[in-house]
Order: C-alpha cells, then structure tokens, then sequence
C-alpha cells in the first residue's frame, strides 16, 4: 500500500493551537471595538448635555421676555433692575441691638 500525501497537512494539535489564537485575537478586537463605542457613547452623552443646557438657557430667556410682554409699562421700563438691600453696618446693629433691648423694658 502506498502512504497517504500528507504533505500540507497539520496535526491536530497544531490546529488547535491555531484557533486558540485566533480566538484571543478575536476576542481582543471585540474589545478594542467595544472600547470605542463606549467613547462613542461618552462624546455623545456630552453632546446631549451641552444641547440641554443651552436649550435651557434659551427657554429661560424666552419664558422671561413673555413675562415682560405681559407686565405693565413701568416693570418693562425697569429692564430687570431689581431692589438691592443692603447689610446693616455696625453701627445699625448696634443701635437695633440697643433699641429692642429697651424696648422689652
């Protein structure tokens, strides 16, 4: 009997060494893919978040100049100049501290 042609054939175990690999370097391209999807999502939520507050702002300026167009003359001549209040002094609490000290007499 003549002898099988075995050449270009591999073992069994050369095989298996071969899918071994190829399923690592299989596996580690998933990941580096995945990886960058997870980026993908990162600058997309950013984004997302940039647009919300910028949508905010200008609703907020939009509620605001609605107010204004249904206030009266004076509070739209005012253009949101509001009332400032002003800290005591010292001098101020001293004599409140003194005058409701009397007054309790």
């Amino acid at each position: 009997m003549a002898k099988p042609n075995l050449e270009g054939k591999i073992e069994l175990d050369e095989l298996l060494l071969k899918v071994k690999n190829d399923n690592a370097n299989f596996i580690n391209h998933l990941e580096e893919e995945e990886a960058g999807d997870r980026i993908e999502t990162v600058d997309s939520l950013r984004n997302q978040i940039k647009a919300d507050k910028t949508n905010t702002n200008r609703k907020k300026l939009q509620f605001i100049d609605e107010m204004k167009q249904g206030l009266g003359k004076e509070i739209r001549d005012k253009k949101a100049r509001g009332v400032v209040i002003k800290k005591p002094t010292f001098k101020e609490k001293v004599r409140n501290f003194f005058a409701s000290l009397y007054a309790k007499f």
